[in-house]
């Protein structure tokens, strides 16, 4: 009984910290890279001092943070289709925290529904005022104090600790860079980090920017500081054209401008931007430009070289000579400037290739509507999912491998120096999610992988576009788009619409983690043949929902091939959630059909939810691969129909609620969801922890994984086997079905499905691997598994008893 009682408690206790967002056992950068879903009984707040005041105390608390530390709305919000945008910034005794910014989503109902971005608790910091003035701090830094623009005293959190450092922006580098923000430790003058500001087209591998201004008589290339003087006087003194002004007689001035006119209205059309920050900022950009590849990304009077580059601190475009023959590095190119004018995503790394496939959607966008003469309705030609120099083509939507062999799947991701840690190389990822998301179909080198349902090119765009401007923080990861991205979706389409869904969808099949739920389709009631009044029906309950195009009725269920799935059975499929305590009813998109009513006089009940003309029933929605249809349930059952939808619906949750804690009870080695703050200090030495999700207890298995060391063995599920997700395994409760807490096993470590009565398994790129029978399983390769034989997770070691004839 006192087992009995602990476990309840540990079930309450772990419930209530996944309610606040914090949990124990998570670490540090999970925290930081969370997605917070805030209660749906949040207070509406009706105006934007409200939310400052919300944010000030009621979420500072929710996110337990120190009194030190504050948060507090930065800007006025961006507006989305009638919901609200608020950029937070993190401080610690008034000092911003660098790094720390995070967006609060304000629904059309004004009630705040998401938190995304990065924040932590940090302590008291020992340095609140600078041991050295700026210029002290430069010299040690070896900066020129001349070159800095702008400057302010911030924190560098390294962990939980505090650095206090200055954070100044200028153009410091003669060889390698032009405009940066360098963070400087304010005690000793150690530079913590630098971060570009200027971004081009091209990977610094090929060439740099160069710029030129004949009227100045440079023959030579110029270092950092004359290159941006020299773009000064150019926007100074070398106006070539304005509104007022008539057409310049120079082909490459008259060419742009005009160009610059279709961009503006592409992004008025498509984006439904005013400019590239959507306050109607003044389109800019400095042409004839030259480059030289002894200086890179710097504006040259020499060079010959191709490139193009967005001068942030300018708000500019610097574009080369022949630039009008590719307008989709035009479009590249304020792509940068809508990210540099919305989410500020940072060039490097995993947000600086963010940045760049972003940029490189909307180029590839801009040059298709433009071509098409303002219209993206139509599929495109292969021709215009590729980005062009005069060289050939640099990148290729459809299939990154077929252009320097870049990279086109997450497990593929590269961890480079150069390239600001491969910005123009690991884009490529997701270009090809871009192309999934906007034409559908599968990975093109992994034929068993998610089926995505393309939901067209112009709907890609606005997701992506809205996403890189409203939706994502500046040191966002490939993890954190996808929950932006599909964020963008909900907002523009509704809660889990089909462009929702295919987000997903194309998320998945890149292989960029997280988890989700698909919903599932809505169901269509058959009209009821008319009757005379005489006639009785054969039963009053309404018709069952169709099966799928594979199943005939009265035959026993057969299991579904993955090879043969194909849209309607790929989309009919419900992952199940195991965070759930029971099945409820499913909402239908808000912009799906709703089915016709029965028409009046028909003795069947109508329910009373009109989106729902099926009542739930609390029961998995998919019934066992060997079961027979049954028949049609006797008179007390059938009179349930006229009963209201709650009382159904709470009995199904009392009845999984008493058998998981049943469970629990006779299996306490077993869990159900969340995490627990250390393993069990009972446990043998070397043994895992098996975690599995309520869902799972309440539908039928077709056997399971057994431990070779004693430990909790892993039943086979099969709604998840069959489900479009299947069942995944590893180490995070929130992302997996079934958790093992072995450092070894990855957070996602393997999939498996059910194909033709047999068990495969499909590593999901994980970090110690996978092995049947000693044999290791390549990354998303399924492989066959057969009764008897040694499935091996990370060290886990199971041995299927299956019980599928």
């Amino acid at each position: 009984m006192d087992r009995f009682r602990s476990s309840v408690v540990r079930v309450l206790f772990v419930t209530i910290l996944l309610s606040l967002g914090a949990v124990p056992g998570t670490s540090q950068e999970d925290r930081l890279n969370g997605s917070v879903q805030l209660p749906e009984e949040s207070p509406p707040l009706a105006s934007d001092i409200d939310v400052e005041n919300w944010v000030r105390t009621a979420l500072h608390d929710r996110l337990t943070l120190q009194s030190s530390d504050s948060l507090k709305v930065a800007g006025p919000p961006k507006r989305l289709r009638g919901w609200s945008v608020y950029a937070l910034a993190q401080s610690v005794n008034g000092i911003p925290v660098a790094h720390r910014e995070s967006l609060l989503f304000v629904n059309s109902e004004r009630r705040p529904v998401r938190l995304i971005g990065h924040f932590s608790a940090f302590p008291a910091p020992p340095d609140t005022s600078p041991a050295r003035d700026l210029a002290d701090a430069l010299a040690l830094a070896r900066l020129s104090g001349d070159a800095v623009s702008n400057s302010r005293l911030a924190y560098w959190p390294t962990g939980a600790a505090l650095t206090l450092a200055y954070e100044v922006e200028g153009a410091f580098r003669d060889e390698q860079h032009g405009f940066e923000r360098v963070f400087v430790a304010a005690r000793t003058g150690t530079i913590l980090d630098r971060v570009p500001l200027t971004y081009d087209f091209l990977a610094r591998r090929v060439f740099d920017f160069a710029s030129a201004c004949r009227s100045e008589r440079i023959r030579r290339p110029m270092n950092a500081r004359r290159a941006t003087r020299l773009l000064g006087i150019t926007m100074r003194r070398h106006l070539k054209r304005n509104e007022r002004s008539p057409p310049s007689g120079d082909a490459q001035v008259d060419q742009v401008f005009a160009l610059l006119g279709k961009l503006h209205e592409f992004l008025k059309t498509v984006l439904e931007m005013d400019s590239f920050d959507d306050e109607g900022a003044p389109m800019k950009s400095v042409v004839s430009v030259q480059y030289h590849r002894t200086k890179a990304m710097l504006p040259q009077c020499v060079g010959g070289l191709f490139n193009a580059a967005w001068a942030d601190a300018l708000d500019t475009a610097i574009l080369p000579v022949g630039i009008s023959k590719f307008p989709e590095v035009i479009g590249h190119e304020f792509g940068h400037a809508i990210i540099s004018s919305g989410s500020r995503l940072i060039y490097r790394s995993e947000s600086g290739a963010l940045n760049e496939a972003i940029s490189d959607s909307i180029g590839v966008g801009f040059r298709a509507w433009l071509e098409a003469g303002g219209r993206l309705d139509t599929k495109l030609p292969d021709r215009f999912w590729k980005i062009r120099s005069p060289s050939g083509v640099t990148r290729d939507f459809q299939n990154p491998r077929r252009v320097d062999r870049l990279p086109n799947h997450y497990r593929d991701y590269r961890f480079m120096l150069e390239d600001q840690g491969g910005v123009h190389v690991n884009s490529s990822i997701i270009n090809q999610g871009f192309y999934l998301l906007a034409t559908g179909g599968r990975h093109p080198d992994i034929p068993t992988g998610p089926e995505v349902q393309g939901i067209g090119v112009e709907k890609a765009l606005k997701i992506f576009g809205r996403a890189g401007f409203n939706l994502l923080t500046p040191n966002a990861d490939f993890q954190d788009a996808r929950y932006a991205f599909a964020l963008a979706a909900e907002i523009l389409y509704g809660a889990k619409s089909k462009e929702w869904v295919a987000t997903h969808t194309a998320m998945d099949a890149i292989g960029i983690p997280g988890y989700w739920a698909r919903p599932p389709d809505p169901v269509e009631v058959a009209e009821p043949p008319a009757r005379s009044d005489e006639e009785e029906p054969s039963s009053p309950l309404p018709e069952a929902p169709s099966r799928s195009r594979s199943e005939a009725p009265g035959d026993p269920e057969p299991i579904p091939e993955i090879e043969e799935r194909t849209e309607e059975t790929d989309e009919s499929e419900q992952v199940s959630d195991e965070r759930q305590g029971a099945p409820e009813p499913a909402e239908d998109p808000p912009n799906a059909p709703s089915p016709e009513s029965p028409p009046q006089g028909d003795p069947a009940p109508v329910p009373k939810d009109p989106t729902s003309p099926v009542p739930p029933v609390p029961a998995p929605t998919r019934p066992p691969a060997d079961s027979q249809p049954e028949p049609d349930p006797p008179g007390p059952i059938a009179e349930s129909t006229e009963s209201p939808r709650v009382p159904i619906l709470v009995v199904g949750v009392v009845m999984l609620f008493l058998l998981a804690l049943a469970l629990l009870m006779v299996r306490s080695h077993l869990r159900v969801g969340g995490h627990v703050d250390s393993p069990n200090s009972n446990q043998v030495p070397g043994t895992n922890q098996t975690r599995i999700g309520m869902a799972t207890f309440a539908a039928d298995s077709v056997g399971a994984l057994e431990p070779l060391d004693g430990s909790a063995s892993i039943p086979l599920n099969r709604d998840l086997l069959v489900s479009a997700e299947g069942l995944v395994i590893g180490r995070a409760v929130e992302l997996c079905h079934i958790e093992i807490r072995d450092p070894a096993v990855s957070r996602r470590h393997v999939r498996c499905r059910l194909i033709r009565g047999s068990l495969w398994i499909e590593d999901l790129h994980s970090t110690a691997g996978t092995q049947v029978d000693r044999i290791p399983a390549e990354p998303f390769i399924p492989v066959e598994v057969a009764p008897g034989q040694v499935l091996k997770i990370g060290k886990q070691s199971y041995r299927l008893r299956s019980s599928v004839s």
